[in-house]
């Protein structure tokens, strides 16, 4: 119940500049660029984490930028977190 996929809002907003938006702005977990292009991801996938503490530890929002592509039929996740520029 944490997440939630986000796809364009037709003549509003692309999905690449709703992922670019959130990145800047927002506190996420993990927000993913869901294949596509360079340009513009199929769809947004994001995560939130609410504040917790569960057996002593905290659960708080990671900000891991993630960029989905497909490699010989399977999903692989690239961590893109220090990457500027998609």
């Amino acid at each position: 119940g944490q997440a939630i996929d986000i796809d364009d809002i037709y003549g509003f907003k692309t999905n690449a500049e709703m992922f670019n938006y959130i990145k800047e702005n927002l506190e996420f977990d993990t927000i993913i660029w869901e294949f596509g292009d360079s340009i513009n991801p199929d769809w947004v996938h994001l995560s939130y984490v609410s504040e917790s503490v569960s057996y002593g530890v905290t659960n708080s929002n990671r900000n891991r930028i993630l960029k989905a592509v497909r490699d010989k039929g399977k999903t692989q996740y690239i961590d893109i977190t220090d990457i500027t520029n998609i």
